[in-house]
């Protein structure tokens, strides 16, 4: 148990990027952008949470809708309530 957590449930963690004006709530809230920059994230991002996931002491589960972050157990948000 680390800090006092059991587990961890990803709310809202797609793990995907697509494109600046679709992937964040704030307009212009990334400065710089290129045509590989989507490719760059997405590897990133998969890369991070493999280790994440391997490593983690106390389980994760992926409670977002859909997502592509499949290295962890999918459970539903409403079942913990």
């Amino acid at each position: 148990m680390e800090l006092g957590y059991q587990e961890i449930i990803l709310v809202g963690c797609d793990g995907k990027f697509t494109t600046p004006d679709k992937d964040h709530f704030i307009e212009g809230y990334y400065k710089t952008w290129d045509s590989d920059y989507t490719q760059r994230n997405n590897i990133n991002i998969r890369m991070a949470h493999d280790v994440i996931s391997q490593n983690c002491p106390i389980p994760i589960y992926d409670a977002t809708a859909g997502g592509y972050l499949d290295m962890y157990p999918k459970v539903r948000l409403e079942d913990y309530a």
